[in-house]
């Protein structure tokens, strides 16, 4: 039988994860630790022996919104967030746009889309100087901090300054 924690223990538990997330996703926990909380997690079956450092962050992130809902802040359990990266690039035509959008494709991403970088809905915080008038997104199954994550925002970037446009950045 479970019993509730008092509001200011879930707050303490909160904290502590926000700053082992943030720790780990800027790779400041050593690989030992890192290793043995994968262990840990294993055994209680929220990730899989192989987890990946970005894999780890993701399930200390949903942890960290079932503590939010824990302390009433939601109504409903949050679902468990993607595994997934959005990529988001700039380019300075539709026809550029279009030609990255391609790219993407042709590397695997999935909901590769283009939008008038103008719409105040943009997918980024636009940069006075990036005068490019489309952005293109494509979410890839890469998580940051892993390798793989580092070596798509250098693909990504590359391809946005070969169609003479910039990368703009990734979020979950």
């Amino acid at each position: 039988m479970t019993k509730p924690l008092p509001a200011p223990d879930m707050r303490v538990l909160f904290d502590i994860l926000v700053v082992f997330q943030g720790e780990l996703l800027i790779g400041q926990v050593s690989p030992d630790v890192t290793a043995h909380v994968i262990r840990r997690l294993t055994s209680d079956g929220l990730v899989a022996e192989d987890a990946s450092v970005g894999e780890l962050g993701a399930v200390i992130g949903d942890l960290l919104q079932r503590v939010r809902y824990a302390l009433g802040e939601y109504a409903t359990l949050p679902s468990p967030s993607p595994r997934e990266t959005t990529y988001v690039l700039s380019a300075p035509s539709l026809e550029a746009a279009r030609a990255c959008q391609e790219q993407l494709i042709a590397w695997g991403g999935s909901a590769v889309t283009i939008r008038d970088a103008q719409d105040s809905r943009g997918w980024t915080m636009r940069d006075a100087s990036d005068t490019n008038e489309w952005e293109v997104a494509a979410n890839f199954p890469e998580l940051a901090p892993d390798p793989a994550h580092a070596a798509r925002v250098i693909q990504v970037s590359e391809l946005a300054r070969e169609h003479g446009g910039r990368y703009q950045g990734s979020g979950r």
